[in-house]
């Protein structure tokens, strides 16, 4: 409510992580201290910021994220993380 009344952007991104939940329950999101998210949060987040941000589907992007230096990170559950994010963004896209 408070997104629509700035007519701000509203990233659900905890909708997602309950819907990825609801597709593997046992998907760690949080990290061992209970407060940050694993690189899978971490990117499940970022999907969520994409289709919000472009109006763009996040189904289909890369799983495997180049980081800086050379090094990279698979998440290896990529197509949940992005059929989650889509369904949040469905759920509370802007009218």
């Amino acid at each position: 409510m408070a997104a629509r009344q700035v007519d701000g952007l509203l990233f659900p991104v905890g909708e997602a992580w309950r819907a990825a939940w609801k597709r593997d329950s046992k998907l760690a999101l949080y990290s061992k201290d209970g407060l940050h998210p694993t690189p899978a949060g971490s990117y499940l987040a970022a999907l969520v910021m994409y289709g919000q941000l472009y109006g763009k589907s996040p189904v289909g992007l890369p799983g495997t994220l180049a980081l800086s230096g050379g090094d990279s990170v698979e998440v290896p559950e990529a197509k949940l993380l992005q059929e989650s994010a889509e369904e949040a963004n469905r759920k509370f896209s802007k009218p």
